[in-house]
């Protein structure tokens, strides 16, 4: 199968000279984490399990970083328009509260 079309454009920076539009996510709840979880097929029970995770030295089970920076891709991005990546990385998992 041929696929042609141009290459994707480059990401261009934000603007500096204003501010972001106030968006608001969440409450982070454990059905957000176990949805997004099961979704991305990582079933692991750190992710669910309050138990295991403080066992493991955390204070609850947590989202991956991807989660955070699906918000985050949302954020910056507005309403859907484009399927454009938006490189970043995780520093933290995601928590509740």
């Amino acid at each position: 199968m041929a696929v042609s079309g141009s290459a994707p454009a480059a990401a261009q920076p934000l603007p500096l000279d204003g501010d972001l539009p106030e968006r608001w996510f969440g409450p982070l709840t454990m059905t957000d984490i176990v949805r997004y979880q099961g979704a991305s097929g990582d079933l692991n029970p750190m992710h669910h399990d309050d138990e295991l995770a403080r066992g493991a030295g955390y204070p609850q089970a947590f989202g991956v970083g991807m989660l955070g920076a699906g918000y985050l891709a949302t954020w910056l991005s507005g309403p859907p328009t484009s399927s454009a990546p938006t490189p970043c990385a995780a520093s933290a998992p995601a928590s509740r509260n």
